[in-house]
């Protein structure tokens, strides 16, 4: 049984949870393409996975969990959809799926006891937003580290047409991932970042709704007025009451996920929600171009949080973009935000896509696991307090750029890389 690298630390349990809404949240003005009386985006439920450190000395959990969402042949129809792959051409896929991701397992404790924190403010609560295309699942391998390092981590399962497939309680379907051609706007001319944008407003809703469904249950004196979570197998909440430090949050996100925290620290809360307190942010390779330009000014009191933006070596080198987060994070992060770029790095290497999945990234299987290992470890040291102790652990060099003659790049401009070695780290100075 093939299963992903484990996590040095604290073992780690996962318990997948979903809440039913009372009313189902509308957002925008979009519309399904098939059907264009109905709205596409409609929150009716939410749903995440909760990584957590787990006390396995005498529990019977379970053993590994599925790294591909089930069902398989879900999971199979949910990737060929988003590629555009149809007809005869869809069995290429079928025999990756079938006799290696369906096998694939996440080094973890499925619905383990709450380990007992050292602190008794209890275990720090980070909340993870996943990009496009993303899962609960496929994050693992930071959102496991991250757990292993003595943290609680909430892993949002988006619904808004970003996920690779998510299940709908409601209607006992499995919804699939929304391309723009899936998608209608009544009026003309809508830009190309109109489906993105209401993306954003619609995460917004279901990170401070998990969020405040996840405090209303590890708190014993909650109102009795607030819905309990429900777990897909029985927790004991006994365990996670007083056990999580919920005083402060902790915000990570990947590429579209990272827009989404960055869309959240700038924007209000919903209607009947505070405004989360949020200690320190990661940005994992963030794709911005979805948020507004020019975007909102801080507020004159603003008080500038800790951040650390890790980037690929395209992300960097695609020079408008680069422009655009290096401007955000001089606005609301000012000294206290820190820039790197990974030498031969690939989008995909934040994610588990590179590491887990063969032919993802070509004859560079054991680039993307030295990759992780270094993104992990500067996550968990940036939590920690720690990060310029473990950043002079690792190799680091100047930024050198050679252009390819001739070459263009997908953003129009000439194509360039890195002369440094795979895997170093560039600072922004």
């Amino acid at each position: 049984m093939p299963y992903l690298d484990a996590a040095p630390g604290h073992p780690v349990g996962v318990i997948t949870c979903s809440h039913r809404l009372d009313a189902p949240i509308f957002t925008g003005k979009s519309k399904l393409a098939k059907d264009k009386t109905k709205p596409a985006l409609v929150l009716d439920e939410v749903s995440f996975d909760i990584y957590y450190p787990a006390d396995v000395t005498a529990s019977k959990a379970r053993f590994g969990e599925n790294w591909l969402l089930r069902p398989v042949k879900a999971s199979w129809l949910s990737y060929c959809h988003m590629l555009g792959i149809t007809g005869g051409l869809r069995g290429l896929v079928w025999p990756f799926i079938y006799l290696y991701a369906r096998f694939l397992k996440i080094p973890v404790y499925r619905s383990a006891p709450l380990m007992k924190p050292p602190d008794p403010k209890g275990w720090p609560l980070i909340i993870f937003s996943h990009g496009l295309f993303g899962s609960r699942t496929g994050y693992s391998q930071i959102c496991m580290r991250l757990a292993a390092a003595g943290n609680i981590v909430i892993v949002v399962e988006h619904r808004d047409g970003t996920g690779q497939m998510v299940y709908s309680q409601k209607t006992k379907r499995n919804l699939h991932y929304l391309r723009e051609t899936d998608v209608h706007f009544e009026e003309p001319n809508m830009k190309n970042m109109k489906l993105r944008e209401e993306q954003l407003k619609f995460r917004l809703h279901e990170i401070y709704i998990i969020h405040q469904v996840f405090i209303d249950y590890v708190n014993p004196n909650c109102s009795s007025l607030i819905k309990p979570m429900f777990a897909e197998e029985p927790i004991d909440r006994k365990l996670w009451t007083n056990n999580v430090n919920t005083a402060m949050v902790q915000l990570v996100g990947h590429s579209f996920g990272a827009c989404t925290i960055f869309s959240l620290l700038a924007s209000p809360p919903p209607s009947g929600y505070t405004t989360l307190d949020v200690s320190k942010v990661i940005a994992l390779d963030p794709w911005i171009e979805p948020l507004p330009s020019p975007g909102p000014v801080p507020p004159a009191e603003h008080t500038f949080i800790p951040l650390l933006v890790l980037s690929s070596e395209p992300f960097t080198l695609w020079d408008e973009h680069y422009g655009w987060l290096k401007k955000l994070m001089r606005e609301w992060h000012g000294p206290t935000g820190v820039l790197l770029t990974f030498a031969g790095s690939a989008h995909t290497d934040f994610s588990d896509y590179s590491a887990a999945m063969p032919g993802f990234r070509l004859f560079g299987g054991k680039l993307a696991r030295t990759l992780m290992q270094r993104i992990v470890s500067l996550c968990v040291a940036f939590m920690a307090g720690r990060f310029e102790e473990e950043l002079s652990t690792l190799p680091q060099t100047k930024a050198e750029v050679k252009f390819v003659p001739g070459k263009m790049n997908k953003w129009g401009t000439p194509k360039s890389y890195y002369v440094a070695e795979p895997g170093a780290v560039i600072r922004d100075e």
